[in-house]
Formats: structure tokens, C-alpha cells, sequence
């Protein structure tokens, strides 16, 4: 018997709604049940979390307070004090054990008398570990204990550790408790829930049986319609009108009927539109394309234009044609159906990168065949599409490419260096040429650079220049040059690295490899006369050397001295170079403060000296081998001046006579280096001083007898004007002469001159009028700034005149020719004992390179007529006075002479 449309709609759907009510009640239930649970579940874990943090946060109090007070007596294994605290703490309730442990891991203390446990390993790697950091608490828990360790900590040193293990026990009792109360409640809340859903589930069911009803009579109308409209829409009726008056979700889908009437009509004009783009791209396509059906052998179903062109044959000859006439002969088109077949029945589709065809006119031409299948909506094959594209242009270039590279080979292998190429990635040989086959005895293509080339490498060399041929925007950088000496060929070599583009596009280094062995023997063989020559000038300061050995012979006493040695930078560092002790001292001569430097390396102090890495590796290698290490360190004064230091470094060792650390120890030797260089220009004005004399001896005789002669020859010729004047002219430089001699005789004799009481500021106001009109027709500025209060002293006019007369004609020297400002500033003080006087020019200043030579004789930076005895003989009267005389560059710009002379007794 054949049911309604309405009758099955409302059966159906009464069905539905109790099955739903039904699943809707059992979920519901489970619901309660596992809410009951997780509330249950929730509350057993939250109470044990509590219970856990507040376990947790007592064991942090006890070994926090612990480690405070266990501070002092720990550093000074107070082992009575250490016992009191730690028993106290075991007393206290939970509490299972409690372990002191040192540095490595040794327990030092349990809280017991006897102490068992003293020097067994602790055996919690993370709390040993946790020592480094101060102030880490490190809490681990297993089954029923608590584990809390903290590190001790004195200053910034560790001392060891402090661990506590507590009891959980009292946590599972508390659990057990809340567990008996929580299933007793959820056992009463459960039976009332279930009475509550049960009246639910029938009112559900009653009110679904009568809604079922009334939807089947309001569904059966508006589905008969739409049957009608979709009989309609199907057979093609694209404009068949899809109305009804229906509201709601009924409306939606009678207007979805609609929109699905023109989506059909959209695809089918969107069908007509593909397919005109199909056929305009396969018609313009300049590969051959060829549509084949699925016959054995297939026939040619169409083709596009390119087809023409590429083999000749108008389209309506090859149309339903087999293919065989465009391969070259049969046994060509057996060769290439033997290559086809299996391709594509190994992977459906076949790649032939090269084969030959044959145009229509005979000729033959190289292919690339691609061969694919065509398939139906179904993904059935119907056919097979075949894409051929002519490549003979591009073998030409290919073979282009060959030869090009051919020529490259020999242009390399030709070369008189090594070549090779290498990937910048894998560094991996690409290319070698034949010299540098024939230096290493083999072809190194397709090795590892780093393992052929040099010798004993683990990995990737240091030196490897791979990151300084390409820039951060991966952009060629200009062509590199270093040096390098080859273990593996024991071998000097001058290298040329570039990074260029290879082949497949990606960028290689190219490096050239150029011998330079013979080259470094003779820099090594000049560097050894250097060596030598310098020999000659160390054995001056061989006074100095005997003052730092018995520096090195004070090391033993360094615990004793290190505080109160004022003289002496002693500086402790351990094998890494931090500095671990720093004395007074040392803030002193090395400018840094104790609490800047330590925990810092040796070279961070050294920063502004720019003392290299390799400097301190040089020195730690001698301090092994030698036991000693002594270099020098200019540095800078808080006042600017430069002040030299000399280090010594000497091993600290253990009662092992391992070494622990280095010594470090600095003195200010600038005042030693000063009387070093003046013994060394007395040293040279005293050879000087013999040279002058011998040669004043020998020219002072007949320059005496060439004087008077002259003098004669004047008077006798009195009358005759030319000649008089000519001879007035040869007496003048006669004159010159002698005064050159003078002045050399002086370089030796300078205290001949007798001291008178002579004022400072009255010599300086004569010399300075002595050039004044010579100034201002230079238009030279003089600013004279002279103290009143200067005293009279003993000392020489003539030699003090003749320091400032040099002096300031230097000075105009330097200003002569220049368009800026030209001044001269003289200033005269008094510091403390001393008359200072300074000279300041506004020219361009001493170079920086003959400011250590200006006072040597015969120095000169004149290019004309400079003899190079001016400032040396100012030098020598200034000393004759007891005094110095110096010289640097003003910072706002040219020379700054200080003259210091001592007041000794006033007049």
C-alpha cells in the first residue's frame, strides 16, 4: 500500500523528533554525570595545587632564610654555627632531610653531629648547575617528597647550595578526606537529576508528535511546486518565470531555483567563452601542437598555425594522418616509439629533450617533444596532445657556449698562478686549471677546497673570504687581495678573490693563487737586519731592563704588597683574563676604577691603547714558555699628556705547579723614558759636540786669516766704490760663516755664558723688539700676556734672549705665506717653583712624526738653509738653566712651546 507524500512526511518526522528527544535525554544525563565529575575532578585539583604552592612557598622561606645566615659561617666553615641551623630546620615538621653542598656538588653538612654525609656527591645535577645563578630557586618534586635548593652567594662569588626535601604525605591525607565528602554529595544530586529529565523527555515527545503533524501539511504544498518548476528547468526552459508567494526558508529556496535557472544560463555562455579562449591560445601558440586521437598507431585529430611553419605541411595534409612522415626515416620513428611507449607507461606522460624531425622540404631539424594525455570529464583518455618545439637555434648556442668556455680553460690553464673555482655554499671545486694540477700533484675538481687545499682543517677555514665577496644585498663586491701561507705546501701565496656568476647563474669564487715565497724570504731576510739594528739601540736601555727583572723577582711577595703598593698596577686575571683583583694603584696608573674593571677581560682595559687580541695570545704563549712577559703601553694622562706604562706579565701557579691565573703588573715609567731620552740627546749633542769642534778647529784658523785679509783689502781699496761694495759683501758672508761656526762651538760650550740677575719679562719685551717692525710688515699679531709677579732670578740674558728670539723666528717661519689669522701668543705664570713661559703660533703646527727629533742636532724641516742646530742649542741653554723645554700642537691649531724654569733663590 503506497503512503501520502503527507502521511510519510509526518512519520518521518514524529520519528525524528523522538529519536532526537530520546538522544537529547541520554546527553543531557551524561552531561550532569561528567560535570558532577569534573567539578569533583577540578576541586581534587585545585585543593592539591593550594595545598602543593603553599608546601612549595614554605620550602622557598626555609632555604631563603637558610642561605642568608649560612653566609658567613659557610665562607668560614663555621661547622658549629653551619650544625645549629641546620638541626634547628630538621626539626621542623615535613621536613625529611637538608643538604649544605659546596661548589662541585660536595655535601658539606646534613644537620646531623657526625656529619656521615660529608663529601658525597649531592647527585641533583640541576641544583649544582643552579649554583651560577644567584638567587635561583630550583624546586623539584617526585612521588611524596619536595625538593627546594638555592645557591649561597658572598658578594658576586658563589659558595654552593642549601636543599631542603619535604614531605608530601599530608597532602594525600587532606585529598583523601575531600574525596569521601565529594562522591557522597555527587551520589544525592544525581538521583534528582534524573527524575527532572524524565518529565522533560515526555513533554518533549508529546509537543513534537502534534508539530510533526502540522509540518507535513505545510511542506507537501510548496514541494509539489517545486517539482513542477524543476521538470522545467531541466528539460532547457532557461526562461520558464520560478515565482511563489511562500515567505521564510520556502522562499529562499524557491528563489534559489531561480538563481539556479541563471547559473545555468551564465555556464553555458561562460562554456562558449572558454572555448574561444582555447582555440585562440592554441592557435597562437609557436610550438607545433598536435591533437591525436586514441587509435594504435593515433591518427592526427588537428593541429595549430605553428605546425605549418615549423614542418612545411599544410594543415589539411596532415589531418587524420599518422605521424610517421614527420620523423626523418622509419627506423627514426621505431627509435623514437621505442622511447615513447614505456614513458608513458611508466608515468602517463612522455619528455623527449632531443630527437630529429624532418621538414617538408627534407630538411632535418633538433626537438623537444612533450607528450600528454587528453581526458573527458570522466578522466577517461580520449586522446593524446604531442608539443614539439624546434631547438636547433638553441643547441647553436649551446655549442656557442662550449666553445666559449673552451677558450676560457685555456686562457686559465695558461696562466702562470694557480686557479681554481669553488661553490660559495658547498665549497665544493668546480674548476681547477693545469698549473695548479701540476703544484698539487692531482685534479682537485670535486672536492672540498678546505680539505685538499689546506692543510690540517676539521671544517670550513677560518680565513675564508666567502662573506667579504658579496654585500648584504647579495651584490658583487670588488676584487679582494690577501696573503696566506699554505701548511700542507709550506708555501707563501698572494691571493685574488672575486665572486662571478657560473654557468647554471648562481655566483662562485674564483681565487688566483699567486707564489709570493721567494718574496717573503727577503721581507723576512730585511726584517732580520731590522731586527738587528734595533739590537744596537736595546742595549741603551739596558738599565731599565735590570729595574723590571727586579720587578719579576717581587712577584713572591704580591699577597703582601697588593694593597699597599703605591708604585706598582697589580692586576690579578684568571685564564680567561677577567680580573679578579684590581689595586689602588692600578686605578691610578691605568685611569679605570676597581669596581668598572672587575669581572672584565684584560684587553677591555686596554681598549683605547688598541692592544690587539693577538698581542695578549703572544704574551700567554711566552708566559708559558718563558715564565715572563714584558711590552709597553702609551697612554694618555687625565691631564692629556701622554704617559708610557710598562706590564709585565708572570704566571700565578698552584701547590700542583699548574697554572690558575696571571699577574698582571704596570708602572708609569714616563718619567724614566723622559731621562732615557735626554741621555740619549745628550749622548748625540755630545758627539755633535766633537764634530763642531773639529770642524770650527779646522775652519776658524784660515777664516780668521781671510777675515783680516779682507779687512785690509777694504781700506787699500777705500776709493774704488764697486769694488769696496763687492768686498763688504764677501765680509758679510765670511761673517755668516763664522757665526755658523759660533753656534756649533756653542752646541758643546752652552754654560760659558755667565749668569747675571736677570727679569723674565724684560728679555722677552727686548726680544720681542727686536723683530716687532719685521712682524708688522708681516702683519703678525703679538699678544703678550706677562704675570707681574714674576722674580728676578740667575741666569743668562744673551742665552734666554737668544730661546725666544728662535722661538718666535720660527714661529713667523711658519705663518710667512699663510692667508688666515697670524698671531703670536707669549704668556709667562708662575706654577708652583717654576717660571713657565709658552709661545703659541697660529700655523700649521709640528708634524706628528718629528715632534719626538725637533730638539735633535741637526734636524731640520727647512727645505732651505735649515741646519737643524736652532731649537737643538735652545735646548742645551735651557738645560744650562736647570730647566725644559717642550713641545706639542695647541688644540686649536699650531705650535705650543712651554719653557720651565726653575726660581731657585729670588734676587
Amino acid at each position: 500500500m503506497s503512503l501520502k507524500l503527507r502521511t510519510k512526511y509526518s512519520i518521518y518526522i514524529v520519528t525524528l523528533v523522538i529519536c532526537i528527544v530520546l538522544v537529547l535525554t541520554g546527553v543531557l544525563l551524561s552531561l550532569f554525570s561528567s560535570s558532577q565529575k569534573a567539578i569533583v575532578a577540578y576541586s581534587y585539583d585545585s585543593i592539591r595545587e593550594d595545598l602543593f604552592d603553599q608546601t612549595k612557598k614554605r620550602g622557598e622561606v626555609i632555604t631563603g632564610l637558610l642561605a642568608e645566615n649560612l653566609i658567613n659561617p659557610f665562607y668560614q666553615y663555621d661547622m658549629q654555627t653551619i650544625y645549629e641551623l641546620l638541626s634547628v630546620t630538621a626539626g621542623l615538621p615535613d621536613v625529611l632531610y637538608i643538604y649544605l653542598y659546596n661548589q662541585q656538588g660536595k655535601i658539606v653538612h646534613a644537620g646531623n653531629e657526625k656529619i656521615p654525609e660529608f663529601g658525597n656527591d649531592l647527585n641533583d645535577a640541576e641544583s649544582v648547575q643552579a649554583i651560577k645563578t644567584k638567587g635561583k630557586y630550583v624546586v623539584q618534586a617526585s612521588e611524596n617528597i619536595l625538593d627546594v635548593s638555592v645557591p649561597i652567594w658572598i658578594g658576586e662569588t658563589p659558595l654552593g647550595g642549601i636543599k631542603v626535601g619535604l614531605s608530601l604525605d599530608s597532602i594525600s591525607r587532606h585529598i583523601n578526606v575531600m574525596s569521601e565528602c565529594f562522591n557522597n554529595i555527587r551520589k544525592k544530586s544525581s538521583n534528582r537529576n534524573l527524575m527532572i529529565v524524565a518529565l522533560i523527555t515526555v513533554l518533549f515527545i508529546v509537543i513534537g508528535v502534534v508539530s510533526s503533524i502540522l509540518l507535513a501539511l505545510k511542506l507537501t504544498t510548496p514541494i509539489r511546486d517545486l517539482t513542477f518548476h524543476a521538470d522545467k528547468i531541466g528539460s532547457g526552459d532557461y526562461d520558464h518565470e520560478v515565482s511563489a508567494s511562500y515567505h521564510g526558508e520556502l522562499g529562499d529556496l524557491f528563489h534559489a531555483f531561480y538563481r539556479m535557472r541563471e547559473d545555468l544560463k551564465n555556464n553555458e555562455a561562460s562554456l562558449r567563452d572558454s572555448k574561444e579562449l582555447f582555440e585562440k591560445t592554441f592557435y597562437s601558440q609557436r610550438d607545433a601542437i598536435f591533437i591525436l586521437n586514441n587509435d594504435a598507431p593515433p591518427l592526427i585529430m588537428n593541429c595549430n598555425p605553428s605546425t605549418e611553419r615549423i614542418f612545411g605541411y599544410t594543415r589539411e595534409e596532415m589531418l587524420n594522418c599518422k605521424t610517421d612522415f614527420l620523423h626523418v626515416d622509419n627506423a627514426s620513428f621505431e627509435k623514437f616509439k621505442a622511447i615513447l611507449y614505456p614513458a608513458i607507461q611508466e608515468s602517463g606522460f612522455a619528455y623527449i629533450p632531443e630527437f630529429k624531425m624532418k621538414h617538408k622540404n627534407g630538411t632535418v631539424f633538433i626537438s623537444e617533444h612533450s607528450v600528454l594525455p587528453l581526458e573527458d570529464e570522466q578522466q577517461q583518455r580520449i586522446g593524446w596532445v604531442s608539443v614539439i618545439r624546434n631547438i636547433d637555434k638553441q643547441k647553436q648556442a649551446e655549442q656557442a657556449l662550449k666553445y666559449r668556455e673552451h677558450q676560457l680553460k685555456t686562457i686559465f690553464n695558461n696562466v702562470n698562478a694557480s686557479v681554481y673555482i669553488s661553490d660559495m655554499e658547498s665549497n665544493r671545486i668546480l674548476f681547477v686549471n693545469k698549473h695548479m694540477k701540476t703544484l698539487f700533484g692531482w685534479d682537485l675538481t670535486g672536492k672540498i677546497c678546505w680539505q685538499t687545499i689546506q692543510g690540517n682543517q676539521s671544517g670550513p677555514c677560518e680565513f675564508c673570504t666567502n662573506d667579504r665577496l658579496i654585500d648584504a644585498k647579495g651584490n658583487v663586491t670588488k676584487l679582494y687581495i690577501w696573503e696566506n701561507y699554505n701548511e700542507k705546501l709550506e708555501r707563501w701565496h698572494e691571493l685574488h678573490d672575486q665572486a662571478i656568476p657560473w654557468m647554471d647563474g648562481r655566483l662562485v669564487r674564483m681565487e688566483i693563487m699567486i707564489d709570493i715565497t721567494n718574496r717573503k724570504k727577503m721581507e723576512k731576510a730585511l726584517l732580520k737586519a731590522h731586527d738587528e739594528l734595533e739590537l744596537r739601540v736595546e742595549k741603551r736601555t739596558l738599565e731599565l731592563s735590570r729595574t723590571n727583572k727586579q720587578l719579576v723577582d717581587t712577584t713572591n711577595t704580591l699577597n703582601n704588597i697588593l694593597s699597599s703598593s703605591t708604585e706598582h698596577a697589580i692586576v690579578a686575571i684568571d685564564l680567561h683574563f677577567r680580573i679578579l683583583l684590581y689595586n689602588p694603584a692600578a686605578e691610578r696608573i691605568l685611569k679605570y676604577p676597581t669596581k668598572e674593571v672587575i669581572g672584565k677581560t684584560i684587553q677591555e682595559i686596554h681598549t683605547k691603547e688598541k692592544v690587539r687580541p693577538e698581542h695578549f695570545k703572544r704574551a700567554i704563549r711566552d708566559v708559558r714558555q718563558n715564565g715572563i712577559y714584558e711590552y709597553d703601553v702609551i697612554s694618555k694622562s687625565l691631564t692629556g699628556e701622554k704617559c708610557f706604562i710598562h706590564c709585565i706579565i708572570m704566571p700565578m701557579k698552584n701547590e700542583n705547579n699548574d697554572i690558575t691565573g696571571y699577574i698582571l703588573f704596570s708602572q708609569d715609567v714616563t718619567k724614566i723614558k723622559s731621562l732615557q731620552d735626554r741621555l740619549v740627546r745628550s749622548e748625540r749633542l755630545a758627539a755633535t759636540g766633537q764634530l763642531a769642534a773639529t770642524i770650527a778647529h779646522e775652519i776658524n784658523s784660515p777664516l780668521q786669516g781671510i777675515v783680516t785679509l779682507l779687512s785690509f783689502l777694504k781700506e787699500a781699496y777705500a776709493t774704488e766704490k764697486k769694488l769696496y761694495e763687492n768686498l763688504e759683501i764677501v765680509k758679510i758672508g765670511f761673517d755668516s760663516i763664522k757665526n755658523t761656526i759660533n753656534k756649533l762651538m756653542n752646541l758643546t760650550r752652552p754654560g760659558k755664558e755667565e749668569k747675571q740677575p736677570t727679569h723674565i719679562n724684560t728679555v722677552i719685551h727686548d726680544t720681542i723688539s727686536l723683530v716687532q717692525f719685521h712682524m708688522d710688515k708681516l702683519e703678525i699679531k703679538v699678544n703678550v700676556n706677562l704675570a707681574s709677579e714674576i722674580p728676578t732670578i740667575n741666569a743668562s740674558p744673551s742665552q734666554l734672549g737668544h730661546v725666544f728670539l728662535n722661538l718666535i723666528n720660527n714661529a713667523i717661519e711658519a705663518m710667512t705665506g699663510q692667508s688666515s689669522r697670524k698671531e703670536i701668543t707669549i704668556n709667562s705664570t708662575i706654577e708652583e717653583n717654576n717660571i713657565v713661559i709658552t709661545i703659541h703660533d697660529t700655523g700649521p703646527g709640528v708634524n706628528k712624526k718629528d715632534m719626538d727629533h725637533v730638539f735633535d742636532p741637526f734636524y731640520s724641516t727647512k727645505k732651505i738653509m735649515g741646519l737643524g742646530v736652532g731649537l737643538s742649542v735652545c735646548n742645551s741653554y735651557v738645560e744650562d738653566h736647570n730647566g725644559s723645554i717642550i713641545v706639542e700642537n695647541h688644540p686649536s691649531g699650531g705650535a705650543f712651546f712651554t719653557i720651565l724654569l726653575p726660581i731657585g733663590h729670588k734676587i
